[in-house]
């Protein structure tokens, strides 16, 4: 894998942004069986303070389709395949040490691909859409 990052931050403003190419590979040779997979995928973050207390933020990344090759003579093909996150969130302090937030996020596997959130919760079927909401209670120690 090849991974390049970018962080800004000054004053209530912080900004990030990440791009990586991954490429998996199988050692078999096996006919017609696994050979590689690679594909590039991008995030980027923004952060904002709107006063001491309220910070906002968003983010979206981004996962394309990547190509494929099987050992031997047979095509592969990664149609349908990636998908895009698209992510808000706001976050109120309450002192210096607790805060409340709120996080919104959007998750869609395109035609071929599946989607989930952590271990297999919230998983859809081919193709589908995860629309994720949390509210929490932040503690720092």
């Amino acid at each position: 894998a090849t991974r390049l990052s970018f962080g800004y931050r000054d004053a209530g403003v912080r900004i990030g942004a990440d791009t990586s190419k991954l490429k998996y590979t199988e050692t078999s040779t096996q006919a017609n069986g696994f050979a590689s997979y690679a594909t590039n995928t991008w995030q980027i973050t923004g952060e904002y303070d709107l006063n001491s207390k309220i910070s906002l933020a968003a983010q979206y990344a981004s996962n394309g389709a990547g190509n494929c090759a099987l050992n031997g003579t047979i095509s592969c093909s990664t149609v349908g395949l990636g998908g895009t996150l698209v992510g808000f969130g706001a976050n109120y302090k309450l002192d210096k040490n607790f805060a409340i937030f709120a996080l919104a996020a959007k998750g869609s596997a395109n035609s071929g691909a599946v989607i989930s959130l952590g271990s297999g919760a919230g998983k859809t079927a081919i193709g589908g859409t995860i629309n994720a909401a949390a509210v929490g209670i932040q503690a720092k120690f």
